[in-house]
């Protein structure tokens, strides 16, 4: 296993020299696309038994003594003490988190969240509505990427271990956050209260919007009713 134990390095030294910050555990299992997570499952419990098992001559893992979720993986050779020691090394990576759960829409945080059947796949739109769809082994949704299971957390998982896999997925993807932020979105639609055209588009799938066609009076009646 010397191909992972090099990548999973290669990625704890890079965080380290980047950002003088710990590795999260949860980006680091989703690095090469949830490949790190696979493997090391493969050979060991999980990924942080696997690090204390096979590396712990090359790495070292740290947790945050009253927020446990909070686990981080550090080049051995780093004094953790004379850096602040580990909770205000975990700390550092929060900063971008603070407060995520309110700039982004609620559909795409529940996509990493919410549990999923063993029998299907998740999907998330990339496009208005914003939205999620677990679907049986079948192809991707037009307009739509999936996430694999690796980054989907559950519900018991904290808001800033969510949103660092999340942001690894986008980075993934190659998408930008700005797709999902609430805060990114015109004024004019914020303030705008929908109206019923607007209900009716967000209840409809992709695949529906393709196959209907509205007289522009209908519209133009649907733009001017409040629900």
């Amino acid at each position: 296993m010397s191909d992972l134990d090099d990548s999973v390095v290669k990625y704890i030294k890079k965080t380290w020299n980047d950002h003088g910050a710990p590795l999260l555990l949860a980006r680091l299992g989703a690095c090469d696309n949830g490949a790190i997570a696979r493997l090391a499952r493969e050979q060991s419990y999980n990924l942080k038994a696997y690090l204390s098992s096979h590396l712990v001559d090359r790495v070292q893992v740290v947790q945050h003594s009253e927020r446990p979720h909070l686990v981080g993986v550090l080049p051995v050779d780093v004094d953790v003490d004379s850096e602040g020691g580990a909770d205000a090394l975990l700390e550092k990576t929060q900063s971008t988190s603070k407060d995520a759960t309110h700039r982004f829409h609620p559909a795409f945080w529940a996509a990493f969240r919410k549990p999923l059947d063993e029998s299907k796949r998740r999907y998330l739109s990339v496009r208005e509505p914003i939205r999620f769809r677990d679907l049986p082994e079948t192809d991707a949704p037009d307009d739509h990427h999936e996430i694999a299971r690796e980054y989907i957390g559950g519900p018991d998982v904290d808001p800033d271990q969510v949103q660092q896999t999340a942001q690894q997925w986008l980075a993934n993807k190659g998408l930008q956050d700005s797709i999902y932020s609430l805060m990114t979105r015109p004024r004019s639609e914020s303030i705008r209260s929908k109206d019923l055209l607007d209900r009716l588009l967000q209840s409809l799938t992709p695949e529906d919007l393709k196959r209907i066609s509205m007289p522009l009076d209908v519209i133009r009646k649907l733009r001017r009713q409040r629900p």
